[in-house]
C-alpha cells in the first residue's frame, strides 16, 4: 500500500511538472505573440500624438503668414541698432610672464531698440570695466579657434546683458580682434 501512494504521488508530481512545463512554454508562446502586438500599439499611437494622424495630412501644412516688405511694422522689425564701443587693447594673462600679450579688439554691439543704444551710451565706463576684467583673465590659448571666439561672445553677451538689464544686446559682434 505504501507503494501505491508512493507511485500515485510521482505520478501527481509528474503531471503537475509537465503542467508546469507547459504552462511556462504557453507563457513563452504568449509573449512571442504580445511582444509585436505591443511594439504595433506602441508605434500607433506615438504616431497619433505626435500628429502625423491621416487628418492632419489631409488638412495641409499650417498657415503660414505672408510678411511683405510693403507693411511699416515688418521694416520696424527688422531694423537693427547698432553702437560701436571704443577700441579695446588689453594685456592677456600670459603663463610664462617673459612676453606680454596684447589683445585688440574692435566690438559692435546689436540692440534690441534705440533707447538701448542711449542707454549703453551712458552706461559706456562700465561696459568698459566688464570688459577689461573680463579680458584680463584670458589666456592666449582661450580665444583661439571658432570655438574660442564663440565662447568670448557669449560671455560677453552674458555679461552686457547683465549690465544693460532693461534693455537687451541682441548680438556682439566682432569688426576687429587682432594678437601682438
Amino acid at each position: 500500500m505504501a507503494e501505491e501512494e508512493k507511485n500515485k504521488s510521482e505520478a501527481v508530481s509528474a503531471e503537475a511538472a509537465d503542467m508546469v512545463k507547459k504552462a511556462k512554454s504557453g507563457k513563452k508562446k504568449l509573449l512571442i505573440l504580445l511582444i509585436p502586438v505591443l511594439i504595433m500599439l506602441a508605434s500607433v499611437l506615438g504616431l497619433y500624438f505626435t500628429k502625423w494622424s491621416s487628418k492632419d495630412t489631409e488638412e495641409g501644412s499650417p498657415e503660414v503668414k505672408d510678411i511683405s516688405l510693403e507693411n511699416n511694422n515688418a521694416i520696424d522689425e527688422t531694423t537693427a541698432f547698432f553702437y560701436d564701443l571704443p577700441d579695446q587693447w588689453i594685456s592677456l594673462n600670459a603663463l610664462d610672464r617673459q612676453h606680454q600679450i596684447v589683445f585688440k579688439a574692435k566690438v559692435t554691439l546689436e540692440m534690441e531698440n534705440a533707447e538701448g543704444v542711449k542707454y549703453a551710451q551712458d552706461m559706456l565706463p562700465r561696459i568698459q570695466d566688464t570688459m577689461q576684467f573680463y579680458f584680463r583673465e584670458m589666456r592666449i590659448e582661450e580665444i583661439q579657434g571658432s570655438i574660442g571666439i564663440y565662447r568670448l561672445r557669449e560671455e560677453i553677451l552674458g555679461r552686457l546683458n547683465k549690465i544693460l538689464s532693461p534693455n537687451k544686446v541682441i548680438n556682439v559682434l566682432f569688426r576687429e580682434m587682432s594678437i601682438q
